[in-house]
């Protein structure tokens, strides 16, 4: 039996409103971005991570986001109906999920 396929999904496809910026983008006192960190720290953990954000002008994953997926390994997953709320973003990455085949868990 092969082991277990454990995805985990990043929202972060948030707008930052009331944060007052991209908040992914955040500097943390060691440097990394917000969106690296979180996505660096799943990377030690998860067998994958998914980073679900809003899409670019083209439809494309957001620059800033694709740049820390590729760093890092990770796939980057523009959600064309982010504008619409958190819960939107998540009904994508569970919809990409269920057309998966082969995983064990979800984080």
């Amino acid at each position: 039996m092969p082991p277990p396929r454990v995805v985990v999904l990043v929202l972060a496809a948030g707008a930052s409103a009331r944060f007052g910026s991209d908040k992914r983008q955040a500097l943390l006192p060691d440097g990394r971005s917000l969106l690296e960190a979180v996505v660096a720290t799943h990377r030690q953990v998860f067998d994958e991570v998914w980073v679900l954000t809003r899409p670019g002008p083209a439809g494309e994953a957001d620059a800033f986001a694709q740049s820390v997926c590729d760093a890092h390994g990770a796939r980057c997953v523009p959600c064309p109906d982010a504008v619409l709320g958190q819960g939107h973003t998540l009904a994508a990455g569970l919809r990409l999920l269920q057309a998966e085949a082969g995983l064990s868990a979800l984080a």
